[in-house]
């Protein structure tokens, strides 16, 4: 893995449209979510919302970490003011920021669940997840289990959901003695699994983005919810959390998101959502077709296109999809996507 140092201008440049960061403190074991309220050079202001952040001092050292770009950052700074309030808001100037590249392409969420994995050779082993995310999880047991192994993962949900895949370990690492640390991949998932699996992930999601509250609170910004049901199409691509947070910014939290395409047509049957927003990298006549379809089986749902310009002009001919749909180019316009929605909820 290699590390490379982050320029104090490119750090600058990829804070600036950032929202949500986590931090944790000096002899903190805990990932802390913040909210990012200013960025410059030398200084970033965050404020955050937890317990266990009662005795943060100046000087005290911080590291905070995001994804972004296919990266993930990491910088090191220590606290020069806090305030005593609950929730604070502190600043930390920067002493170092590195980067690395991140493969996953997928939001990772810390956890603690319970985790039963069962191996080739019929062996059962107890285990923890620590954190989770859509394609795949960090785990820690006290056997040593081959890398490279196919295994059976098992795993009750707080709320009692159960959800199973195969799963392969594809890192390995010593964690707390007698622990060892194993990174795993999700390679085959049931239809039942998965659909369990999209709503525990989608609870994880929206206690992440509902942090945003944190910051209404602070800025006494009053509160609009909306219950207009929605449903997000992400296609070719991993996590971004710059549409989900504009919709948590609304209150328009009664989303889900789907990168299956299988599973939609269901989904828009028996729930009936009002908005569909259809998320992609690429123009391809796969995902035109699937707007088509959309638009023609289920006509009273509004679809919100976002993607990129597509330069070749023969190629958008051959492309055409109905004019009922919005099309909204990337990169998004200060406030774009917000506006076109808003007009539809």
């Amino acid at each position: 893995m290699k590390i490379t140092i982050v320029k104090q201008n490119e750090l600058m440049n990829v804070m600036q449209d950032l929202n949500i960061v986590k931090v944790k403190f000096r002899n903190g074991d805990n990932w802390l979510i913040a909210l990012l309220l200013y960025a410059d050079e030398s200084n970033i202001e965050i404020l955050f919302d937890s317990p266990y952040s009662e005795n943060l001092l100046p000087y005290q050292e911080a590291i905070l970490k995001f994804q972004k770009e296919g990266y993930e950052y990491l910088v090191s700074g220590e606290v020069t003011t806090a305030n005593a309030s609950n929730p604070k808001a502190a600043t930390l100037r920067v002493s170092m920021a590195q980067k690395y590249s991140d493969l996953r392409k997928y939001m990772r969420f810390d956890s603690n669940l319970n985790v039963i994995l069962k191996t080739d050779k019929g062996n059962t082993i107890e285990s923890v997840a620590k954190n989770i995310s859509r394609g795949g999880a960090m785990i820690v047991a006290e056997a040593d289990i081959e890398l490279g192994s196919v295994i059976s993962f098992h795993i009750a949900s707080m709320s009692g959901n159960c959800f199973t895949a195969l799963a392969k370990l594809i890192r390995k690492s010593p964690y707390k003695e007698p622990q060892i640390s194993y990174g795993i991949e999700f390679i085959e998932i049931s239809e039942d699994s998965n659909r369990v699996f999209n709503k525990e992930i989608l609870k994880y999601e929206k206690q992440y983005l509902k942090s945003l509250n944190t910051l209404k609170d602070y800025t006494r910004k009053a509160y609009t919810s909306f219950s207009t049901k929605i449903a997000i199409l992400c296609y070719g691509k991993g996590e971004d959390y710059n549409i989900r947070e504009g919709l948590m910014n609304l209150g328009a939290e009664n989303y889900e998101v789907f990168y299956n395409f299988r599973f939609y047509t269901d989904f828009f049957t028996e729930e009936k959502p009002k908005i569909v927003i259809v998320d992609t990298e690429e123009v391809s006549e796969d995902i035109h077709e699937i707007i088509r379809q959309i638009d023609a089986v289920f006509p009273h749902i509004k679809i919100i296109f976002l993607h990129p310009i597509c330069e070749d002009d023969a190629k958008k001919e051959d492309m055409l999809i109905p004019d009922s749909v919005s099309n909204l180019y990337k990169p998004l316009i200060y406030n774009e996507f917000e506006t076109e929605l808003m007009k539809h909820l």
